[in-house]
Order: C-alpha cells, then sequence, then structure tokens
C-alpha cells in the first residue's frame, strides 16, 4: 500500500533499537496531603474570594485504555455542566463562582482534578467535605442511568466526528499525540485507537454499578491525592523582583574585574549566536517540498442557495460528514440597541444551561447529549470592509446530529431558542458567576489575544463592536452586573427576554446546512416549525453609538510579564489588501519578530497579525519588556525596505505561507468558510486573485509594502496587558492605564 510504501522510505534505513523503559511510577500517598501557597495579586487589589481551592487525585497509568475512557466519561458526567451532580452541588453551596477540572491523560499518572474558583481559605473544609458527600450520595444511590447513556453516546459521537474532523492541528499530528498517551511509557500505540471496543466493554459493565465503582476506587478509598490552597497575595510579585535585584547585584559585588570580563565576553558571544543566521549547508539538510508542488487553483466552496422573497434564505454545503448534520441559523444582530449588544452576548451563555418549558436544566442536558453531538449559541462579528464600515454581526444557534436523530436536534434546537426560563434569577445569577470567572480565564490565558482584538477596535467600528460581544467592555458589563445584580435581576431578566424576542426575527434569519442532499431536504422541512414562532416584526437597524477612536490602552494585571501589540490597518490608509500580505505575515512573524522579540528580547513569542481586511499590526507573547518592543516593531520598516533573501529561503517561506492557506479542512469548516464567504460577498474571482498575488509575490513586491508600513506604525496606536509596575513605569506613553480585571 501507499502508506507502507511511506513508512518504507522513512525507517528502511534504519535498525530496529530496544530502548528500555524506566518506570516513572511515583510511591502513592498513605494519606492524602495538603498543601498552602500563595500567588500574587496587584498592591492594593482585594483579597477577598481571590482563593482557589484543588482536590486532586492520581488515577492509574495514561496505558489502559478502557480506564482513561471511562475517567474522561465520569468527567463528563461529575463536571461536564453546571447540572452535573458534582459541580452541582459545589455552585449550591455558593462558596465560589466556578468549579473547573477533570481528567487529565497526557503523563504516566493522569489526573483527575476539582478545582473551585474565587472563594476563601477558611472554606476548605466545605469544599471538601461536599466533594466526598456528594461523591458518597452518588455510590450509594447510582447515577442516573439515563445521564450514563448520554455521556456515552457523547463520547461515541465525538470520536466517530475526529474520523472527518480538522482542527488546528492536522488529523494525523493528533493521531500522533495520542498514540504517545501511551506509547511513551511502554503501553500500545494503538490504545488511543481502539475506543470502539473499551466503549463496548465500559457500556456491557454500567449495569454492574461500573462508574460508583470508578468513584469509590480512585476518588473515595483512594490516598494518593493533594488538597491544594492557593490564596492571593498583594505585593508578592514586587518582593520576588526585589529578592532577584538584590541577589544579583550581591552576585555581581561578589564577582572579580577579571570574572566581570569573563561574563561580558560570554554575553558577548551570545547575542552574537542569537545574530548569526543559520548555516545553509545546515538548512539543507532539511526536508522540504518545491513551488511546483504547490497548486495554482484556489479551492472554491461551492454553496447550494435558496433565497426566498418572502422566506429565510437556505445554504447548503454537501461534502462527506461521517454521517453527521451540521445545522446553523444566522440571526442578524442590527436591530439590537448599542446598550444591549452585551446582553446579547449573555443570552448566549443561559441559552442550553438554563431550564425550558418541558426539561429542568439536568434533564435538558441529558437530552442533549443522549441525541446531539452539542447545540449551542454565540454571537460575533463579521467583517467585509473596514474602510466602508461594512460589517455584520450574527446571533447564531448551531446543533450536530446523527442525520437520523435530525429531528431532535431542531427539536431541541426550537425548545431551548423558544422556550429556556429567562426569569429564573438563581440560574441566572450562577451562570452571571460562571461567565465573569471564565472570561477572567480566558483573558489571562490569552492576553496577546485580547490586546490585539482591543487594537483593532481603535479604527474599526466592527471590532469596537465585537467588544460589546466578547472583549473587555462585554467583561466591564458583566462585572458591574454581577455587582448589582440582586437589585437589577427582574429589569434584567426582562430585558434578556425582550432583547432575544428581538433577535428572532423572520426576516432576519439565514438558515445553513452541511450534509447530504437528503438531510438537507429534512432539515428545509422541520426548520419551517421553528420559523412560524419567529417574530413577523420589521427589522430595523439600529445605529452604532460607541465612539471608535486611539486610545493606548495599558491593562495592569499580576503577572510578569507583557503582552505588547501595535498596529492599524492599511485599508483607512488608502492601501487596498493585496494577498502578498500573507507572505508578509510569514517573512514577519518567523524572521524579524521570532528573531528580535523572542531570541534577543526574551519572550515567549513576537507575532505578525496581517489579517485579509486589511489589518497590520504585531504582538509579543509573554514578553519582558514593553517599550524596547515597541522600539523593535518600529524596526519592521527597516526590515522590509532591507529585505534580500537567498532564492531558497524566499521559496521556504513561500511554502511556508500556504501551510496555513492549504491546511486540512473538515466538511464544516469548509461550509462555514463558504458561509462566510456568502455573507461577505467574497467571490470565486476574488479568493483565485488572492491566491495569484500571494504565488507571485516577489522580494521587490515585499520592499515595497515598507512605505505602507511606515504610515501603519507611525499612527502609534499600541495596547499593552500586562505587569503592574512595568506599566506605572512608563506611564507617560499611554492615554488611559487601568486594571485589566474588576474585583
Amino acid at each position: 500500500s501507499k502508506a507502507m510504501e511511506q513508512l518504507s522510505e522513512y525507517f528502511d534505513a534504519f535498525e530496529a533499537k530496544e530502548v528500555p523503559f524506566v518506570g516513572y511510577q511515583q510511591e502513592p500517598f498513605t494519606s492524602v496531603k495538603e498543601l498552602t501557597s500563595t500567588y500574587s495579586v496587584s498592591k492594593g487589589d482585594s483579597t477577598e474570594n481571590k482563593t482557589l481551592l484543588e482536590y486532586a487525585w492520581a488515577t492509574g497509568t495514561s496505558t489502559n485504555g478502557e480506564e482513561g475512557i471511562a475517567l474522561s466519561i465520569l468527567d463528563e458526567l461529575l463536571l461536564g455542566s453546571n447540572t452535573a451532580p458534582l459541580k452541582k452541588a459545589l455552585l449550591k453551596a455558593n462558596i465560589g463562582s466556578d468549579v473547573m477540572g477533570g481528567y487529565s491523560a497526557y503523563t504516566y499518572s493522569p489526573t483527575f482534578e476539582v478545582v473551585l474558583k474565587d472563594t476563601d481559605a477558611d472554606k476548605k473544609e466545605q469544599f471538601v467535605q461536599i466533594i466526598q458527600q456528594e461523591l458518597q450520595r452518588l455510590v450509594k444511590e447510582g447515577i442516573s442511568r439515563k445521564a450514563i447513556q448520554a455521556a456515552l453516546n457523547k463520547t461515541a459521537f465525538r470520536y466517530k466526528e475526529l474520523t472527518a474532523l480538522e482542527g488546528s492541528t492536522p488529523k494525523g499530528v493528533m493521531y500522533g499525540m495520542n498514540a504517545l498517551t501511551s506509547w511513551l511509557y511502554d503501553g500500545s500505540p494503538y490504545v488511543s485507537f481502539e475506543y470502539q471496543q473499551h466503549l463496548d466493554a465500559i457500556q456491557a459493565k454500567v449495569e454492574e454499578g461500573y462508574f460508583e465503582n470508578i468513584i469509590q476506587k480512585y476518588l473515595l478509598d483512594n490516598t494518593h491525592a493533594a488538597i491544594i490552597t492557593l490564596k492571593p497575595e498583594p505585593g508578592l510579585l514586587e518582593e520576588k523582583e526585589a529578592e532577584l535585584a538584590k541577589k544579583l547585584a550581591d552576585y555581581k559585588a561578589s564577582l572579580s574585574e577579571e570574572e566581570l570580563d569573563q561574563l561580558v565576553e560570554t554575553t558577548q558571544k551570545l547575542i552574537e549566536r542569537q545574530e548569526s543566521p543559520d548555516r545553509p549547508e545546515d538548512l539543507a539538510k532539511i526536508p522540504t517540498l518545491s513551488i511546483d508542488d504547490i497548486q495554482k487553483k484556489a479551492t472554491q466552496y461551492p454553496l447550494t442557495v435558496e433565497e426566498g422573497k418572502e422566506t429565510p434564505t437556505f445554504l447548503h454545503y454537501e461534502d462527506f460528514t461521517a454521517g453527521i448534520s451540521y445545522a446553523k441559523y444566522f440571526f442578524d444582530m442590527r436591530g439590537v440597541k448599542t446598550e444591549e449588544i452585551p446582553v446579547a452576548a449573555f443570552i448566549t451563555e443561559l441559552l442550553g444551561e438554563i431550564s425550558t418549558k418541558h426539561f429542568a436544566d439536568e434533564d435538558l442536558n441529558t437530552e442533549m447529549d443522549f441525541y446531539t453531538g452539542g447545540i449551542s449559541t454565540n454571537a460575533f462579528v463579521m467583517t467585509e470592509d473596514v474602510a466602508k464600515n461594512v460589517y455584520y454581526p450574527f446571533f447564531t444557534v448551531s446543533g450536530k446530529a446523527l442525520s437520523q436523530y435530525l429531528p431532535k436536534l431542531i427539536e431541541l434546537v426550537e425548545e431551548i431558542v423558544l422556550r429556556s426560563n429567562l426569569e429564573d434569577y438563581d440560574k441566572i445569577k450562577e451562570l452571571l458567576l460562571n461567565t465573569k470567572a471564565n472570561l477572567e480565564m480566558h483573558m489571562n490565558y490569552a492576553s496577546h489575544t485580547i490586546a490585539v482584538r482591543r487594537l483593532e477596535s481603535y479604527y474599526s467600528e466592527g471590532a469596537k463592536y465585537a467588544q460589546a460581544l466578547e472583549g473587555i467592555d462585554y467583561y466591564d458589563y458583566i462585572s458591574d452586573l454581577v455587582k448589582h445584580y440582586d437589585e437589577r435581576k427582574e429589569s434584567f431578566s426582562q430585558q434578556l427576554i425582550a432583547v432575544l424576542r428581538q433577535i428572532l426575527n423572520i426576516h432576519g434569519v439565514t438558515a445553513t446546512f452541511v450534509g447530504s442532499k437528503e438531510d438537507f431536504e429534512q432539515f428545509k422541512t422541520l426548520s419551517q416549525s421553528f420559523f412560524q414562532h419567529l417574530s413577523q416584526e420589521v427589522l430595523t437597524p439600529q445605529p452604532f453609538t460607541t465612539p471608535v477612536e486611539v486610545l493606548n490602552e495599558g491593562f495592569k494585571t499580576a503577572q510578569e510579564i507583557q503582552y505588547v501589540a501595535k498596529g492599524y490597518n492599511q485599508t483607512l490608509l488608502g492601501v487596498p489588501f493585496e494577498g502578498s500580505n500573507a507572505f508578509l505575515q510569514t517573512v514577519l512573524g518567523l524572521d524579524y519578530l521570532w528573531n528580535t522579540v523572542r531570541v534577543k528580547g526574551g519572550a515567549y513569542g513576537g507575532m505578525s497579525v496581517i489579517g485579509g481586511k486589511g489589518e497590520v499590526a504585531a504582538v509579543s507573547y509573554r514578553d519582558p519588556n514593553l517599550v524596547e518592543t515597541l522600539k523593535t516593531y518600529d524596526g519592521q520598516v527597516q526590515y522590509l525596505e532591507n529585505y534580500n533573501p537567498s532564492k531558497e529561503e524566499f521559496e521556504k517561506n513561500l511554502i511556508g505561507t500556504f501551510s496555513s492557506i492549504d491546511r486540512p479542512l473538515s466538511a464544516n469548516q469548509k461550509g462555514n468558510i463558504a458561509f462566510t464567504r456568502y455573507f461577505t460577498h467574497v467571490t470565486a474571482e476574488l479568493v483565485q486573485k488572492t491566491r495569484d498575488e500571494v504565488l507571485t509575490v516577489t522580494p521587490e513586491k515585499v520592499r515595497s509594502f515598507a512605505p505602507t508600513m511606515e504610515k501603519v506604525l507611525a499612527q502609534n496606536a499600541f495596547v499593552v496587558v500586562g505587569n503592574d509596575v512595568k506599566i506605572e513605569q512608563n506611564k507617560e506613553i499611554f492615554k488611559t492605564i487601568r486594571s485589566l480585571f474588576n474585583d
């Protein structure tokens, strides 16, 4: 076979070698360990309700495939949603804002963790007691058999979908990583691929108390566990920095003149090494494609478009989906007033989590897992043209299911969207606290994305609108609502109902489908019942009234590092976007910014963000510097002016550019690209023109972008998320400084 020939080509030149496995089994604890530590928060910040509590267990080894799947299903059963029993019990106690954790399999001894956010250290005993009591109750009374079957169905669906799914990581790479979960530790590389036999084995033992026995073995009787308390400590970071400064000063004072000279010489050698390019003979050892391997014709994703004058438009993308139907309804949000945009965004946090007319919240979750692969709602902005200020805010309802369950999927979509109880004040408050906690976690872990999106809102109205849906403006709205919820809950509930009714308008909906022709016909028929319940009122677009302006903000955090973003939009400066911009992103990101911001500057990453709508920006990731990085960005102009690569280097970067353009896509991803092109009026001719411009890029073309880059950087628009001390030390460069997070 072709696969065996490829393996033979790579491996026949090598001899098999026996590599002895060194065991990593840790000696189990004889009793549960307790640990208390601290993390830094900014001076002056409140420490109330900022402790994290964790209960973690070591659970067997990663070479046991059946047990691994069983524990991941148990994760879903205990913590998979706000209605899962363990998470529900902790949230009901009102001792924290959110519960996270679950099963983690990527070590020899996998762990199962339960983490409580935004609590206090004196709640530790209650935290542990609730966990133990709830687990004991589940073992004694038994877990709902329908909930177990729903979790099994959801897991089986996920594995089935993986056969046709491509994510940001290619499927083959994911298969390799999954194989290593067991293979690294002397287990079989096939363990992760034998999921069906493991699921069958688990299914056969459910009635024997299989999951209850796992709870007893690994969570109740298991002393190889730890209870961790992580408390906030104001100024801890400053103390550590002062200690380090003193340590370095003492070390310098202890050195002789000769030793100091030696240190300087060593540092100079390091800088020289960092600035030295790799030798051509070393680069030649890396196998590469050739330009001829890149296809010249752009991939088109043809749509069936059925536009009705008095009825909603249907879009269909047909492709192999492994028997799965993907349905999505796009609702035009332009009728929502500016001040109600974050209300619409918060509705997406509620639908599917809150009870409906016919289902309690836990029953709704079980029903969705039993019959579908998931139902979700979202609110976002599609931008067509920044310079012309053309963008489309959408509220979407999407779901996926095996084709035989398509009627049930649409029935549940109707139930969730039309009959959710938006007057359940306690549940709304619970989800409000969850939302704030999740936003803070995202803002902490993806601060570079937060910085870039904020930067875009300085010059793009569509991006400013998106800030109220998912950015810092939305977070500020949620934080304020948390503080004042009890006094506003009745009026807020009525606002939720009114805004949702306004969005669900027959004149503003487009129905999209990815799957077979037969299933699409069924989807159209099933959708008619849903459409009959939508508002018939005329959809009146509302003006967006939030000003769009360059704010140059510094957002202070207790992190030790910065995320520095700077840029603008070239179309606002009269320079149209061209396909060659994609190549610019490659050379700036993987050559200039990599070497200056990462290698020399010490950041974890330096990225070029050059988008298809004219965005031109740079952002650093986990960066020890601030003003130095902003100066480094200005150096992009000179880099482009002097760009003169070898033929080999140029071709390597051009091929690298196509690694993202031509990445593997699932049927659903292709469908979503086709739908986006439809909404934003991107024609097949424009797609081909853009590809041609990438293929025909030259070093001269790259150099000719230098004046545009100079204009972009001259706008001096930037955002920094980072260390509060560092930002205060450079406060003169900012127009506004504030804490990223709100108490």
